[in-house]
């Protein structure tokens, strides 16, 4: 049985609101304008169920609780702070990787205060020595990792058992790879058309090691689509089952010399042969197996044999034989077929979403291509013409990317959370993509924020509500000071 999220409660959110949230089903839609709070939210129950207490920690409110499978894990954003402090030791390393020869004369001008030096009035100290000394790029989150540890984090009033705790639970009960979509998604591809002139090798290897280390905690953040892991994970799918199909050949090739010596296809129930379907069947199996393998008479008396079978008429030992073969092609199909539902699946619903274009599994040469729907009638009437993922629209590589990554990644089941699932989608597609999400059978949680009311006109109309349902005016006006942490520093850790 998966985690069970049923609440979340945050107190002091920007010093202003306090929040409650009901969840039902691991799932729900919450509608609301900008600057109430959604992105916040979402992001703090991402964080908070990835065990990422540093960039909670980044979130300012005063403690939040959550309750899982029944139980309350209440977290003080102070106790958050330390204990996300002492989880990264490796700090230190991070600058001097960073900095390199310049490390030493950096530490040594953070060491000569403490961390209420640098910490008070706003971290305004620290921003100036950054502006000053730091290049542009370096994140200010790692500079307040390392002036945090800079006296004795002990003598702070905290104790975090319930983080400890809550840490533990996720860990071993969420089965399911988290699955996060934040609102600053974009696509690599218009990245560079935008800024032709900027490098973002060093960017993307950093959010690519980023992105494979959270593969490994059991997390992700999809914040860009671009086509080149669709076309990876394409390769990868496509290359399995080819591999796996000529596995299946090779077994039962080596195996049925054997089972005919041993007599064991008088004991096969060939009934099956006879279905009216079992014809198609065969067919698609032997287009699969090459000439060199099976030449075109043999396929031809195999042909016959279907035909005698499928006629009622008693067969002779060798029709036996030669039957046996062809109840084992039966099956070896009917078990590609289930490898190969995920494929199609994917190419249903995407081209649900395509206009003008569609999907094409060719499980024959094992392809999976975009093709334009409408033919080539110049050069080669019939024909149709190939588009490169490249070519989608902004929408439709939304699409693609999240279906790919849900249904032909290795991961058997997620907890999605979408903010703004309405990005660059048509108001129609809106109305079927987080039922997509759900009918994919794989989605085990579901939380979506929002400004489109067109989200949940579907079966998700229930578990819809608006943002100012759960929220009240904090009886804690205080102004508490936010810095988000990185994900580049994470990645180098």
């Amino acid at each position: 049985m998966p985690v069970q999220l049923t609440r979340v409660t945050i107190t002091a959110l920007f010093g202003v609101y306090d929040i409650d949230v009901e969840i039902s089903d691991n799932t729900i839609v919450i509608v609301g304008e900008n600057g109430t709070g959604k992105s916040t939210l979402i992001s703090l129950i991402y964080y908070a169920l990835t065990a990422q207490w540093s960039r909670l920690a980044g979130i300012s409110f005063k403690d939040c609780t959550l309750t899982i499978d029944d139980k309350l894990y209440r977290f003080e954003r102070e106790a958050i702070q330390v204990f996300s402090r002492k989880r990264h030791p490796g700090v230190e390393q991070y600058i001097r990787r960073r900095l390199g020869s310049r490390s030493d004369a950096i530490l040594s001008m953070l060491d000569r205060h403490d961390s209420e030096y640098w910490l008070n009035s706003r971290h305004m100290e620290l921003r100036k020595f950054h502006s000053q000394y730091m290049p542009s790029s370096f994140p200010m989150q790692a500079l307040i990792d390392y002036v945090s540890n800079l006296g004795d984090p002990s003598l702070l009033p905290v104790n975090y058992p319930d983080i400890e705790q809550f840490e533990q639970v996720v860990r071993q009960r969420m089965t399911s790879q988290v699955l996060f979509l934040p609102t600053y998604r974009r696509i690599e591809k218009e990245l560079r058309a935008v800024f032709p002139d900027l490098d973002l090798a060093e960017g993307l290897e950093s959010y690519n090691k980023h992105r494979d280390a959270a593969k490994e905690r059991g997390y992700i953040e999809l914040v860009e689509f671009g086509m080149t892991d669709v076309i990876e994970t394409f390769k990868s799918t496509l290359t399995s089952l080819d591999r796996n199909f000529r596995s299946e050949l090779n077994r039962l090739t080596g195996t049925y010399l054997r089972d005919v010596i041993r007599g064991e296809y008088r004991q096969s129930n060939t009934e099956e042969l006879a279905a009216p379907k079992v014809a198609q069947t065969v067919e698609a199996m032997l287009s699969r197996i090459e000439d060199e393998i099976l030449p075109q008479e043999d396929r031809d008396r195999l042909h016959v044999l279907l035909a005698e079978i499928q006629s009622g008429r008693p067969m002779e030992q060798e029709q036996r034989i030669l039957a046996y073969f062809l109840s084992k092609l039966v099956g070896i199909h009917q078990s590609q077929q289930d490898r190969e539902k995920p494929v199609r699946q994917f190419v249903a619903i995407c081209n649900r979403y395509l206009t003008g274009k569609q999907f094409v599994f060719d499980p024959l040469s094992f392809e999976l291509s975009v093709q334009s729907t409408l033919p080539i009638q110049k050069t080669a009437p019939g024909s149709y013409a190939t588009i490169q993922l490249q070519g989608l629209s902004s929408g439709e590589k939304q699409i693609v990317s999240l279906f790919a990554h849900v249904l032909l990644s290795k991961s058997d089941t997620f907890f999605v959370l979408i903010d703004e699932p309405e990005l660059s989608i048509l108001v129609e597609w809106q109305r079927r993509f987080l039922e997509d999400i759900r009918a994919t059978g794989l989605c085990r949680g579901l939380i979506a924020v929002t400004h489109s009311p067109c989200i949940c006109e579907n079966t998700l109309a229930s578990y819809a509500h608006s943002i100012q349902e759960f929220i009240k005016t904090s009886e804690y006006p205080e102004t508490i000071e936010e810095y988000p942490a990185t994900a580049e520093m994470e990645a180098d850790q």
